[in-house]
């Protein structure tokens, strides 16, 4: 490693830590283990490096990563939708030319058998085997392209890591396959602190589960929301869990829906083979400065914001909406009128949250319409008034925009928010017609008094009597916007 490599890491890692001082729990290392060199060697090669396959209509490129007789291949480049350094094998040793190694498609939870022979020093032999998930692995012959070194090191998590972070992340994958957990556990942790994505999932999955440190949800949640917020399919499918089951988080159906759905489309079988991803599901977030250096735009910062909304990383999310709405983004507005009245990931104001929803309700954002009705309704931020909200909600209209609106805000259950809805506007009409009749009377009848038509009420907003998934009840269930995927 040169001095200028290793004054780079140094400071990375300083800042890192620096930044993090005084923010217990998050970001704490894990305990320095117990660690031996690997077993003496029975590998007659060294098959550290990169190596090439020709595969007919491309060539396939992969790293190799080779401590002792562990060994780990890793993609070099992307391949269709599948992104690149996505280390898909690994396996040790069981004779001097062979490999017991098993492989992981993308996006598959499951292991596969799949022998890999070393034909010489230049040369190795893999795949050959059909896997249980209906797939062929052609045998693929590669040469090697370049020679590499690996030592046999120890994990310190309190120094400077001494590897690059996707160094680090295959080293953890080796200690893995070798049942050394804290082992693994504290190589996943020098990745993310590096900012490797799938570090970050692998270290939370780690404290998420207990294996090979102390189970931690908190810290678990830390890291699993960094690596999903930025694309990694293993931390969104940790996500599911704990928005299912309520470990680390308040449970969210909602939520869960959201990364479920993430994870679907990235890993269809459309997707696998170079498909469409819906836009949507590609989209990621990261740390947010509100003096906002890269000069993000209103568009991307709502998108930023919308992805941690849903890590619930709910202070980054503040951040990103902060930024859309200074720039006039009205529905990062919205999305702060929620996080306010509620407060969640600032502190709690509803007063504030009112007025950005008036705001935005103004500007024609339809769900900030059936909120702010339900603000005057609830008496959230605003003195209760259920004429007012009446007449916010009466202002819809009459499109399935505004149904769809009514009825996600409303409840997930779509024949009561649709009977709620129609009684609304029956309501509308009905006032509207008596109006029309009594001015009818008059004109026809001089000095006539007809009768006072019926004044509506706000019944037809669901209030705490009402759907039982009202958001404003379940704020974990909130999400103001229309949903690009089933819920």
């Amino acid at each position: 490693m040169t001095q200028r490599v290793a004054l780079l890491l140094l400071t990375a890692w300083s800042f890192t830590h620096a930044q993090n001082a005084g923010r217990e729990p998050f970001n704490q290392p894990p305990p320095t283990p117990d660690w031996r060199p690997l077993d003496n060697p029975i590998a007659v090669s060294d098959l550290n490096g990169t190596w090439e396959a020709d595969q007919g209509n491309f060539l396939k490129k992969i790293s190799i990563l080779q401590v002792r007789d562990a060994v780990v291949l890793a993609s070099i480049d992307r391949e269709g939708n599948v992104p690149p350094d996505h280390v898909f094998s690994m396996g040790v040793y069981n004779t001097p030319r062979t490999i017991s190694a098993k492989i992981q498609p993308y996006g598959q939870a499951s292991w596969f058998r799949m022998p890999i022979r070393v034909l010489d020093d230049d040369h190795i032999q893999t795949g050959g085997v059909d896997l249980p998930v209906g797939v062929t692995l052609p045998s693929s012959i590669f040469h090697r392209a370049s020679r590499g070194s690996a030592q046999d090191i120890r994990c310190d998590p309190h120094g400077p890591p001494p590897l690059s972070a996707h160094e680090s992340a295959m080293r953890a994958l080796i200690y893995s396959f070798r049942g050394e957990l804290s082992v693994a556990a504290c190589w996943s942790y020098m990745g993310a602190i590096q900012g490797d994505v799938h570090s970050q999932a692998a270290f939370g999955s780690y404290l998420y589960l207990g294996r090979g440190v102390a189970r931690d949800t908190t810290q678990a949640l830390f890291w699993i929301q960094r690596s999903a917020m930025q694309g990694d399919i293993l931390a969104a499918a940790y996500l599911v869990s704990m928005f299912r089951d309520g470990i680390g988080v308040p449970k969210s159906a909602q939520r869960q829906a959201y990364w479920t759905h993430r994870g679907e489309a990235n890993t269809s079988p459309e997707a696998l083979t170079g498909g469409a991803i819906p836009p949507w599901a590609l989209q990621t977030s990261g740390p947010c400065d509100p003096a906002n250096p890269p000069r993000v735009n209103a568009q991307d910062a709502l998108i930023k914001g919308r992805v941690a909304y849903q890590a619930r990383a709910l202070e980054i999310a503040a951040c990103w909406f902060g930024i859309g709405a200074n720039q006039g983004n009205v529905k990062s507005k919205t999305y702060l009128g929620i996080l306010n009245a509620f407060g969640l990931g600032v502190p709690k104001n509803p007063e504030k949250g009112f007025a950005y929803m008036l705001e935005t309700a103004k500007a024609g954002d339809l769900f900030a319409k059936v909120y702010l009705a339900n603000f005057y309704k609830l008496g959230i931020g605003t003195p209760r008034d259920e004429q007012t909200a009446f007449e916010v909600i009466s202002s819809l209209p009459d499109t399935m925009a505004a149904f769809d609106a009514y009825n996600d805000v409303q409840g997930i259950n779509a024949m009561e928010s649709a009977a709620g809805f129609l009684n609304l506007f029956a309501a509308v009409e009905g006032k509207e017609d008596c109006e029309a009749d009594n001015e009818r009377q008059r004109r026809l009848y001089p000095g006539i008094r007809p009768q006072p038509c019926p004044a509506p009420s706000s019944d037809s907003l669901a209030g705490p009597s009402g759907a039982a998934h009202h958001t404003v009840e379940h704020p974990e269930e909130i999400y103001p916007e229309f949903r690009p995927y089933p819920h």
